[in-house]
């Protein structure tokens, strides 16, 4: 029964792809429909196709990220199989569904490279409070010394959110050159971004912000496996 709807919806989404490379010369990646939100990803040298149904909520750019990913990743898993040829053995793609997580994780690392490729930002870092390897994308010439001064005034900010009982969510640090935007990105982890003084803040924060949102979608999704 999985297969049958699996197919059907296949050539569904195929269709409405071809309908739309027709229409406009652009294939479809992302339809909402209510709630409900499908984003694709599709390789048009080997016309694989990764659609992801998810919730409207998560928007399209969360979509777009790990439909990507997944389709990537697939095909890393299996560069050997010639998919321009029939499929007999659709067996063989049984246990992908393990590298799902690896996948979401992934688009942590894809999120900051886009945000640290931003003109006026320098770079970006994930880091977690638990003491896992930190994140770091974009030129970065002391990385040691920006999340020491990061835990340091994070634990300063907590010892003062507590007395109002209350946790900081966002901060901001200023030195000579850059302001360092730190925000609270899920209960164990922030996201830090160095931009340059120079710059004016209209035109990278809504790079920020977006990002900012991504990685709380992509955290809210991990809660799901752990």
């Amino acid at each position: 029964v999985q297969r049958d709807l699996a197919n059907q919806w296949g050539g569904l989404v195929r269709a409405i792809i071809e309908f739309s490379n027709q229409s406009v010369g652009l294939p479809m990646s992302y339809l909402e429909a209510g709630d409900a939100a499908l984003s694709v990803a599709t390789d048009p040298k080997t016309k694989i196709i990764c659609t992801l149904f998810h919730s409207a909520d998560d928007s399209a750019p969360f979509g777009s990220l790990l439909a990507r990913e997944i389709l990537k990743t697939f095909q890393e898993c299996f560069a050997t199989v010639d998919f321009t040829k029939v499929i007999r053995d659709k067996g063989q793609f049984a246990g992908f569904g393990s590298k799902i997580i690896d996948c979401i994780k992934n688009v942590l690392g894809s999120v900051l490279t886009n945000l640290s490729s931003r003109p006026g930002i320098d770079a970006t870092l994930l880091v977690y409070d638990d003491g896992t390897d930190s994140i770091s994308k974009g030129s970065l010439q002391d990385k040691i010394s920006v999340i020491a001064n990061y835990k340091a005034f994070l634990a300063s900010a907590n010892q003062t959110m507590h007395l109002k009982k209350d946790a900081p969510s966002f901060m901001s640090l200023i030195t000579n050159e850059h302001i360092i935007y730190i925000h609270r990105v899920s209960s164990k982890a922030s996201m830090l971004t160095l931009c340059q003084r120079k710059y004016s803040k209209t035109s990278y924060y809504g790079h920020v912000s977006q990002s900012h949102d991504l990685l709380r979608g992509v955290f809210r999704l991990l809660s799901f496996y752990t």
